[in-house]
């Protein structure tokens, strides 16, 4: 397997993985960026591609069924490969991009303080929660 080939298979995996994090939509814009200048002819095509792979990836995580996750690994390995074909010097940004995804404007830092004394529950969480009694 040469060089690109793997690139291209450890791409499908991670942007895979990623598409069920806050990372998610940094590496999308990032990956978009790779598209517009390597084929800008498909950037309209691969965003709207990514968009519908991230929601079938989404779906299957909640599902817990691994084979579709699968499928949508090989589909991006091969879109990536045919990217770096077209343009070999794009790989080492793409490490870089999937090495540490840019924080996009939807990450945040979080820091909760929590005291409680006495009787009673405390709750504390970083987004949703459901308490049942």
């Amino acid at each position: 397997m040469n060089e690109l080939a793997e690139l291209a298979g450890i791409a499908g995996s991670t942007i895979t993985n990623l598409m069920v994090t806050d990372a998610w939509l940094a590496l999308r814009t990032g990956l978009i960026g790779l598209w517009q200048r390597v084929m800008p002819g498909q950037a309209d095509t691969i965003t709207a591609d990514l968009d519908a792979l991230q929601a079938t990836v989404t779906a299957a995580h909640a599902n817990r069924d691994q084979s579709v996750t699968e499928a949508v690994q090989q589909n991006l390995q091969q879109r990536i490969a045919w990217l770096l074909l077209q343009d070999p010097a794009v790989a080492e940004e793409l490490r870089q991009l999937l090495a540490d995804p840019p924080r996009g404007a939807h990450s945040r830092h979080i820091e909760q303080h929590v005291s409680h004394s006495g009787t009673g529950d405390a709750f504390v969480a970083g987004g949703d929660i459901t308490v049942n009694r």
